[in-house]
């Protein structure tokens, strides 16, 4: 052990003691990167560190401290020789070209990393070389792939090659490459330690996604991405620092003469890790994969980022389980983990996410984009998917149903039905259930096959269609129309027509206010579903007024504890929020 060695063991040795149980192992398994050694020593030191007579507090004293550290550093310096380094590892100590091996960094599928010292110029590197018995003809070629890959890259968030050559002082001939030496932390690590909030770690997203950009626009896929391959480097006390992607040695190069002759990876061979692999990198056909596989791996570090864990728990399945779950499992949702991300965070990183790579952000520009968008408070370019997306995926899920458009149909037609059931009750039953006979045989009319056949009909025109006839048929019924506008209204916020849903919203309620037969329940619903339309195209005043009159009516009619109060008081709460007002809403928040 030399002295950069031991100072590396008391900065695992310090992080750890400061945590027990699985927390504390999590740290040792991910500092110590898969080096035994440096493992051994740092569980040594909380051992005994434990089983002071003085306990926790033993090593706490300056003057202890300092009487060790001397001591420690003193006996390292007494017994720091060639031959002991060589028992830990034989690459300590030896030279490869112009680099001396200081002490191992962490290994990985194809290679160990060193720390060395380079002759000239004379600096600190980090050394990639192959480990003993893994110099195949293959992996040869996948290592000077990483060289050449990694050569064309230059920016600040990517470690940068210095030189790639062949040592041929062994047995052999072994391949090795010099890259910039990062002196930082794990991203989760550091995000962690720093206790960065949320708009902070997504500022460290959008850095993250300009050095991603930066490597597709010179042809190269990661193909690797996560926390571990990315090191957050600090800058002082600033709160969010550079990152630094690492480790492109999976990488895959877009450009096709590099992908005829070195490393077309075979169909069904998986090259990654598991838990950050989009659905068609999981399917082990390269040809499925370009960028986008890399802007999936982003939406889940950035899920992880702000959930505290990956979208999916792929951690005790099977390799074909994980597989399975990842091509196939919708993951929860972050609103669901935290409602503060509900809105622009979780629809950014939802597109992210899209199973679809045709839905995705079609580049790492485009997600940083939309997340300085949404920082800097500006309308975002994501959208929600729409009501008649999400249907076609659950019908394409469940065999027994008709798909797509259809099952949308089919929803609409229901609705309407179970509101003539309603309102049957209220008015008179004959020419009511006649109206509603003769506009749902309308309905019918306007989806018979033999009238829109070589044509696509589409949910809007289905409700443009609905509206059209309200209009035509029901002016002389107010209470029908209300009510079937009302249906409308909700079904054009489910597939984003927000103007639409405000139009159908208002004159629901208008003429539910002209009408001499006032349902407290419907008008509360009225009020509330005008608010959220109002919300949806930006008009906060008004959502706030709407929704003021839905409490005012829950209030009276259900009482002040009733769920449906506390939700209006809630939402209340929050646009008074949105629009900058502080007077009275601490009272709300404690009264709710």
């Amino acid at each position: 052990m030399n002295s950069a060695r031991f100072q590396r063991v008391s900065e695992i040795f310090l992080l750890a003691r400061q945590r027990q149980g699985q927390e504390r192992e999590s740290i040792l398994q991910s500092e110590c990167g898969g080096d035994a050694h440096l493992l051994a020593d740092v569980q040594r030191l909380l051992k005994d560190d434990a089983s002071s007579a003085e306990g926790n507090g033993s090593l706490d004293s300056k003057v202890i401290g300092e009487a060790l550290r001397d001591a420690a550093v003193a006996a390292l310096s007494a017994h720091e020789t060639v031959a002991t380094n060589r028992d830990r590892d034989p690459n300590i100590n030896r030279r490869i070209g112009r680099y001396r091996i200081l002490r191992r960094l962490g290994e990985g599928g194809m290679g160990a990393v060193y720390q060395a010292e380079q002759d000239d110029p004379r600096r600190i590197v980090a050394l990639k070389i192959i480990r003993p018995g893994l110099m195949s003809h293959a992996m040869l070629l996948r290592f000077r792939h990483e060289t050449q890959v990694l050569g064309r890259l230059h920016h600040p968030g990517i470690a940068e090659i210095y030189e790639a050559g062949t040592d041929d002082s062994g047995e052999g001939a072994q391949p090795y490459f010099a890259m910039e030496f990062v002196d930082g932390r794990p991203l989760n690590a550091f995000v962690r330690e720093r206790e960065l909030d949320t708009p902070q770690r997504l500022e460290l997203m959008a850095g993250i996604c300009d050095a991603v950009e930066h490597a597709h626009q010179r042809g190269v896929i990661h193909r690797d991405l996560k926390p571990g391959n990315i090191l957050v480097v600090a800058d002082g006390l600033k709160p969010v620092c550079q990152p630094k992607i690492l480790d492109f040695g999976v990488a895959r190069a877009i450009d096709s003469d590099i992908l005829t002759t070195t490393l077309r990876t075979e169909v069904g061979q998986l090259v990654g890790t598991v838990s950050y692999m989009s659905p068609e990198q999981a399917s082990g056909n390269p040809d499925n994969l370009d960028t986008r596989s890399d802007v999936y791996a982003l939406g889940v570090i950035c899920y992880e980022l702000l959930a505290g864990h990956p979208p999916h728990d792929l951690a005790k399945r099977s390799i074909p389980e994980a597989m399975r779950v990842i091509a196939e499992v919708e993951p929860p949702t972050l609103s669901r983990i935290d409602r503060a991300y509900r809105g622009d965070i979780e629809t950014m990183v939802g597109k992210a996410l899209e199973r679809d790579k045709s839905r995705r952000y079609q580049s790492a520009a485009e997600f940083a984009a939309d997340i300085r968008r949404h920082l800097l408070d500006e309308p975002i370019i994501a959208r929600p998917a729409s009501a008649v997306y999400q249907l076609r995926k659950f019908a394409r899920r469940n065999k027994a149903l008709v798909g797509g458009v259809i099952a949308v149909f089919l929803v609409l037609v229901l609705g309407i039905i179970g509101t003539s059931i309603g309102m049957t009750r209220a008015l008179d039953e004959a020419r009511k259930a006649r109206r509603m006979n003769e506009y749902l045989q309308g309905m019918f009319a306007f989806l018979d096959p033999s009238q829109i056949r070589g044509h696509e009909v589409t949910l809007r025109q289905v409700l443009d269609d609905a509206v059209r006839r309200v209009d035509a048929e029901l002016g002389n019924e107010p209470e029908v129309a209300a009510e079937l506008l009302s249906t409308i209204a909700e079904a054009y916020l489910k597939i984003g027509a927000d103007a639409q849903a405000r139009s159908s919203a208002q004159r629901s309620l208008d003429l539910q206010l002209a009408s001499s037969h006032h349902d407290a329940a419907r008008l509360s619903d009225a009020w509330d579903r005008l608010g959220r339309a109002c919300f949806e195209v930006n008009d906060m005043p008004a959502a706030e007024a709407a929704l003021r009159e839905s409490l005012a009516i829950n209030r009276t009619r259900l009482g002040e504890t009733h769920p449906r109060t506390l939700v209006n008081l809630r939402d209340v709460i929050h646009l008074m929020q949105l629009q900058g007002k502080d007077d009275g809403v601490d009272a709300m928040v404690r009264q709710a």
